[in-house]
């Protein structure tokens, strides 16, 4: 039998009936002429060469032609005849395709009705220029319980199925994959794409808005924005009320200063004074008309806090549903109406991100009005206003091998304005991976003190020596900051009288600018030490010396002294108001946007206006952006442009120039109190990318034109043995041009794989070089840089080995010679990991670091872990130690229990230091049927 390739059908119906019978018995026909195979519109993917299959009457004399071109019938490759049924068949081999439409035909006679002619219409994919989403509309419904199925394939020009047996890796913004990632070793989610595509489920969605899917199989890329309206939900309710009344036992000598400050009265049968307080709050959800929902809460005396979005109170619903946060509001009452495609009406806390694709960032968490109309496919647009007081924050902490507390710079925060994430970056600063935090889950936060707690320890290094580090952007509530200059009249000490008071103990940061008296631009700065160099009366604002300052240093600049504060006053509250409109028709898009915001006498008011287009068509796009902040006289304008063209598959060509004015301020930074200057830029680069056969090339250049530097490079890949060998060359020019020759081989044979890699300097002594392997269980690397010029060497080593049975070590070394100054670092770890019973794992780490000079460092940690169902079972332990000398540092108790009754518990306890912080959570549903659940929660 002919081998039949594998194939698409456009009829879905037709491809399922004729499966079976894919190669039919023979005869498949009783009269006449047929083509058999491929039935009609058949589209075939990545195969230019098919089989047909055809038959005829016995006395036929019949030829195949493709697009009107005769196909030898050399390319017959099985001939069967019957002559009871007096029928033929014949099965041409290797017949070419050409990409897009291609006719089938059979021509021939037949000794008794003459002439004959049969056609039929097939397909074959060409290059692949798009990917497609299809799904539901009807069934993206943002109720926090259902699946939205996705269907995404790679398409060709011609919108026919263009690739299968490839992966393609999506990211979603906005919702969470549901479906298996099929390589989880990969970034991001990857599907293997089949006949029909991929198909991946998302969801599920809890608040109704707009989801965006990117995906990207090779060089092809596509986007798509889902619209997740709200569902047609009855209406539910939640409600708190709470009553205090106190009467003290006395009411004479100092007690009366410990009595709460509230009005009190006299109770009827009391004669003395008490107390009488209450706390009343109402939440609720539910659909309005046809197709939107209104969700609502008030409160009488505190901010509102939505329920937390925690899976543990699945049932709170009655249909699987969670509740989410959608109720965050600093005001005693909040508002939320959503309707179709994703428009929605807000009176509340919000987050808005108006930032422009390329040239500027603002991303702010606000309490206000916000507005959004939704409308894909074509016009939409985003409003919102705000009075606030609030200033954008950002602190990068190291890790300390505890779980915190971790302190802040800066405090009140606004509530869930933060965002935390963790990042590990190597010795030259660059980031290697980014571990995003979930607030109640991964961390804890005191928004009054600004202290953050995790849930585990976050160790100062990776395995591999990487630094650890924990960013945390957010809000400040009402930080009142100024910064004065004081000219030094003479050689004094002062005082110097700040403008503002009280001040925020350890807020300032005295320095001492030292001006050219020319030009008065600062040359250079001495920052003075609290108590050592100067002293500072934080309720009246006096600031003196310890040492005398003159009005001018040594080299004659002018000596000022510059001081910067936060006072415990209220800061002044100032508007902040934007939108954006944009509109995306087929292949075009554009927008515009704009930004005011007063800063309450600090600084003049700031505003910005941006607007840009984008276009996308099969091989080319075109990207083109500006802003301005409207400043008369000034060069407050920056201008991107990014453009790219693929011509075939030889050279895909992307540019982009950038132009920021001197005067340019970006909305990014810690505003109300500066607005930063974005710095001048003038840059231009290039990339192109392609393949000619097996070789396939890449080139990249870039100039600065402010700096007058250009640097670019150049390299080809070609298959050499069972690997691929890399030729390339990198050149800088700022100054003296410097070229770097770089090598590399990459191979697998054996299970093995293995990369050897080197750089030399041309016409330098500069060189670099290494040796990367992995065969399974067992990975190794090697690394060494050599600098004669500079009279320094580097030499890394490292190893991994899986030992089985949850065991594996590793090791790492390095050695650094620097101008004779010799150093070396040995880390090294030992892990085991094991299941006993299918309830219980036991994890086990025991690790070290031994420099020279230095001190010997050891860290040992010991997880146990059970799953429980009933409240009699001992709880989950675990412990955590490490400590540059034998003492403790922090110890993990974490508590887990999964009633199979009515109620829910899980805890987790922090101990470090002389700090305790712990956190329970219970759901409790008192009926058989979930109609009413309470939840609690306890801190420590």
């Amino acid at each position: 039998k002919a081998q039949i390739p594998s194939s698409v059908s456009l009829n879905t119906e037709r491809n399922t009936k004729n499966s079976e019978a894919f190669i039919p018995d023979f005869p498949a026909t009783t009269s006449g002429e047929a083509i058999i195979f491929p039935i009609e519109g058949t589209v075939f993917v990545q195969r230019d060469k098919v089989s047909v299959m055809i038959e005829t009457e016995l006395s036929d004399i019949v030829d195949l032609y493709v697009n009107n071109d005769l196909v030898p019938r050399s390319q017959i490759g099985t001939r069967m005849y019957s002559v009871k049924s007096r029928r033929a068949r014949y099965v041409y081999v290797s017949v070419p395709l050409v990409a897009g439409e291609n006719s089938l035909e059979i021509r021939g006679k037949n000794p008794k009705a003459g002439v004959f002619d049969v056609t039929r219409t097939v397909y074959l994919s060409g290059q692949p220029v798009r990917i497609s989403f299809s799904y539901n509309d009807d069934a993206a419904i943002a109720d926090g319980a259902s699946l939205l199925p996705v269907s995404i394939q790679v398409r060709d020009s011609l919108g026919n199925p263009a690739m299968t047996g490839a992966f393609i890796t999506l990211d979603v913004a906005g919702a969470k994959i549901a479906s298996a990632d099929a390589n989880p070793y990969m970034p991001g989610w990857q599907g293997l794409i089949g006949p029909d595509g991929v198909t991946v489920e998302i969801g599920p969605i809890l608040t109704p808005g707009v989801v965006k899917l990117i995906a990207k199989s090779g060089d092809v890329t596509g986007s798509e924005e889902i619209s997740f309206h709200p569902p047609a939900r009855d209406w539910i309710f939640a409600g708190v009320g709470e009553l205090s009344i106190g009467i003290p036992w006395s009411t004479s000598g100092d007690w009366q200063d410990h009595l709460p400050m509230v009005q009190t009265s006299s109770l009827p049968f009391y004669s003395s004074s008490y107390w009488l307080k209450g706390h009343a709050a109402l939440w609720g959800q539910g659909r309005v008309g046809d197709s939107s929902m209104l969700t609502f809460a008030v409160d009488s005396s505190r901010p509102i806090l939505g329920p937390g979005d925690l899976p543990r109170y699945s049932h709170v619903w009655n249909d699987d549903a969670r509740l989410g946060r959608t109720a965050d509001s600093s005001w005693r009452g909040f508002a939320r109406l959503d309707a179709a495609n994703g428009t929605f009406a807000l009176l509340g806390d919000y987050d808005v991100d108006l930032s422009d694709p390329i040239l500027y960032s603002f991303s702010r968490r606000f309490t206000g009005a916000q507005v959004h109309f939704g409308n894909p496919g074509g016009i939409s647009f985003d409003l919102f206003a705000a009075e606030t007081s609030q200033a954008w924050a950002k602190d990068e902490l190291p890790g300390a091998d505890v779980c915190g507390p971790y302190r802040l710079s800066e405090a009140p925060i606004k509530d869930g304005s933060e965002r935390v994430w963790i990042e590990t970056r190597d010795s030259d600063g660059k980031v290697t991976k980014i571990t995003k935090e979930d607030r109640a889950s991964d961390y804890w936060i005191d928004y009054a003190h600004g202290d953050v707690m995790f849930a585990d320890a976050i160790p100062a290094q990776d395995n591999a020596g990487n630094s650890n580090y924990i960013i945390v952007t957010y809000e400040v509530e009402s930080r009142a900051f100024a910064q004065e200059d004081f000219s030094i009249t003479g050689c004094i000490l002062g005082p110097y009288t700040l403008s503002h008071t009280p001040l925020e103990p350890g807020s300032e940061t005295v320095t001492i600018e030292h001006h050219d008296p020319a030009t008065n631009v600062v040359v250079s700065t001495d920052e003075l030490v609290s108590g050592a160099d100067y002293t500072i009366d934080y309720n009246n604002g006096k600031l003196m010396l310890t040492a005398i300052w003159c009005p001018t240093d040594g080299s004659g600049n002018d000596q000022v002294i510059h001081v910067t504060y936060r006072t415990t006053a209220p800061t002044p509250r100032f508007p902040v108001v934007g939108g954006r409109v944009k509109s995306d028709t087929g292949p075009l898009s554009y927008d515009a946007g704009f930004i005011f915001q007063g800063t309450a006498g600090v600084l003049d008011p700031f505003s910005l206006f941006d607007t840009g287009l984008t276009y996308k068509g099969d091989t080319e796009t075109l990207t083109a952006r500006f802003a301005s902040n409207g400043l008369p006289s000034s060069d407050d304008i920056a201008i991107g442009i990014d453009a790219g063209i693929a011509f075939l598959p030889i050279w895909h060509v992307d540019g982009a120039y950038r132009y920021v004015g001197a005067d340019f301020l970006k909305p990014d930074a810690a505003a109300p109190a500066d607005n930063s200057l974005a710095g001048q830029g003038n840059t231009l680069s290039f990339t192109g990318k392609g393949e000619f056969g097996s070789f396939q090339h890449t080139e990249k250049i870039g100039a600065d034109f402010i700096a007058d530097s250009w640097s670019g490079s150049i390299a080809g890949t070609y298959p050499i043995g069972p690997g691929k060998g890399t030729l390339g060359l990198d050149w800088d020019q700022v100054g003296d041009p410097v070229l770097v020759l770089c090598s590399s081989y990459k191979m697998t044979l054996l299970g093995a794989r293995s990369k050897v890699w080197g750089k030399r300097e041309v016409g330098g002594d500069w060189a670099s070089f290494g040796l990367d392997f992995d065969r399974g269980a067992l990975s190794c690397e090697f690394s060494e840089t050599l600098d004669p010029s500079a009279d320094r060497s580097r030499v890394n080593y490292g190893l991994a080995l899986d030992l089985g049975m949850g065991f594996s070590i590793n090791a790492s070394q390095s050695y650094t010679d620097d101008s004779g100054a010799i150093s070396t670092s040995m880390k090294w770890g030992i892990d085991s990991k094991f299941t006993i019973a299918d309830s219980v794992t036991i994890t086990t780490s025991f690790s070290g670091v031994h420099p020279d000079p230095g001190t010997d460092t050891y860290d040992v940690s010991i997880s146990l872990e059970k799953t429980f169902s009933d409240p009699r079972d001992l709880l989950l332990l675990s412990s955590s130690f490490g400590s540059e000398e034998p003492s403790l540092k922090s110890i993990e108790l974490k508590a887990v229990l999964r009633s199979p009754r009515n109620w829910d518990a899980w805890g987790h306890i922090c101990v470090t230091g002389s700090s305790v912080v712990g956190r329970v959570d219970y759901a409790y549903r008192p009926l058989a049927t979930p109609n009413l659940c309470l939840l609690g929660q306890s801190e420590i």
